[in-house]
């Protein structure tokens, strides 16, 4: 994978609840704001995205419902009962890592809502001998009337000889949910070269109220229908103001003789309506900066600056776009430290992306970016630091990465609770090109030191005699 350089810079006052700077990654072109453009229709080549909406289904008393499944066929039939809950597949399988996991979908068949459902999974061997028990709940805490929510469970003993699964719903309780509909649009599913499945798009906000997030999920399917892998997503902004968007990624680990057959994909999302979040000013990247380093992970670095008179912790989602708007990936990242301070600049580094890091030319795709906020994760911070003197005492470069060592001085009248140090790359114009840190947890005392080492993966292209190295010690006070 090559990296395309010079990105676009342009500076973004936050002055609004919720913003996106999206960035054009060709030399030149003006920015493109991929993110909040018209949806954009998914090229036929693509698996179709469903969306949920509720469906009325009608009540039953009982709570209980049980159904079984014989290993490794995923396609079932349910042991149909007098119940508000369907579970209509479950099956079981071991991953690249050797950890066994059981997934599965249930469906609430029921007029009304319920929460704290508990499903009680049993793994049996072909002799009918108990391997393993244990509970689990659906990816959708709440479950709202007619919905389905996947759900899963990973078991990390030893389950040789696993062969047949049961699955029944032992509890649950009488929920409220407020379903708000929101649209899914500009959707991607992609196999990395680790048979892993990664599900990208974006959720629009077409109401006119802000929106939270509450659950989103995905599932995999062969060409029978049959269940294939399923789990939920961490990786999209959670709240929205009415005509806002957020880009997401769910990803998926895949059997460990992987996945060949997927024939379909559906998407799982709860949304409610909330009173709007609060303003805060900060300024989000004067430049960005993209590269791929030596071992192919993909880099988005950026600044911020804290305009207002609080500490902030902030949360930050980027989205990574072709040139139809279609997300190719998604990632999210906080700041090194958990309180950025009133007029205080700290450097980002969006590094754990998905298929764009392992799957080999997918960033050649590339066309764009995005990156925000998420007010959802972010929030007035009560974590207070404090800059201490820095000593390097060496700074080694290869053509891999970075090393920096060297130690952090508490020059303070009270012992602290630990620390970060930061390093940070500029070329010669100023731009910042890369950035890693290290948090110390240990407390430092008054005039004590503390010991960091720090590596900075690279471009293998770059020049280091050409960077200028900037680093930043901090002291977390009590």
């Amino acid at each position: 994978m090559s990296a395309k350089q010079n990105l676009q810079r342009i500076f973004v006052i936050f002055g609004v609840s919720f913003l996106i700077l999206a960035c054009s990654l060709f030399t030149g072109a003006a920015p493109e704001p991929t993110a909040t453009a018209v949806p954009t229709e998914v090229p036929a080549e693509y698996p179709p995205t469903q969306t949920i909406v509720p469906e009325k289904a009608e009540s039953a008393p009982t709570p209980t419902e049980e159904i079984v499944a014989n290993l490794p066929t995923a396609t079932l039939e349910p042991k149909m009962a007098d119940t508000p809950f369907l579970i209509t597949q479950v099956t079981g399988y071991y991953d690249d890592f050797g950890d066994y996991r059981v997934i599965g979908l249930v469906k609430n068949n029921s007029e009304r809502s319920y929460d704290n459902i508990e499903i009680e999974i049993k793994v049996f061997n072909v002799g009918g001998d108990l391997l393993h028990t244990e509970i689990t709940n659906p990816t959708m805490y709440i479950l709202p009337a007619g919905q389905t929510s996947p759900f899963d469970l990973w078991v990390y003993e030893d389950l040789t000889g696993a062969y047949h699964i049961e699955a029944e719903i032992v509890g649950n309780s009488v929920g409220q949910a407020e379903q708000t509909p929101v649209e899914i649009r500009n959707v991607l599913l992609t196999v990395d070269d680790d048979s892993d499945i990664h599900i990208t798009g974006e959720i629009y906000n077409g109401t006119l109220d802000p929106v939270q997030i509450d659950y989103l999920a995905g599932a995999t399917f062969d060409a029978e229908g049959n269940l294939l892998t399923a789990d939920s997503s961490t990786v999209l902004g959670r709240y929205l103001d009415p005509g806002e968007v957020t880009p997401f990624r769910i990803t998926m680990t895949s059997p460990v003789e992987g996945i060949a057959n997927i024939a379909s994909h559906e998407l799982f999302v709860n949304a409610k309506t909330i009173s709007p979040e609060g303003f805060y000013d900060f300024l989000i990247a004067e430049t960005h900066e993209t590269y791929v380093d030596s071992y192919g992970f993909f880099h988005l670095v950026g600044e911020i600056t804290n305009n207002s008179e609080i500490l902030l912790d902030i949360e930050l989602v980027a989205g990574l776009y072709d040139e139809a708007g279609i997300v190719l990936d998604a990632a999210t990242t906080g700041l090194p430290v958990y309180a950025l301070a009133p007029g205080e600049t700290l450097p980002y580094d969006f590094l754990y992306w998905g298929p764009v890091n392992y799957k080999d030319g997918f960033f050649d795709l590339a066309d764009s970016y995005s990156v925000q906020w998420d007010p959802y994760w972010t929030w007035e911070s009560n974590t207070v630091y404090v800059t201490v003197p820095v000593n390097e005492i060496s700074a080694d470069f290869d053509e891999y990465y970075g090393t920096f060592i060297g130690e952090i001085l508490n020059n303070t009248e009270s012992t602290l609770n630990g620390g970060v140090v930061i390093i940070s790359l500029y070329d010669n114009n100023g731009a910042l090109v890369a950035t890693n840190y290290e948090m110390i947890f240990d407390e430092i005392p008054v005039e004590g030191t503390a010991v960091y080492e720090i590596y900075l993966d690279i471009d293998p292209t770059w020049d280091p005699a050409t960077l200028e190295t900037r680093i930043i010690g901090k002291g977390e006070l009590p």
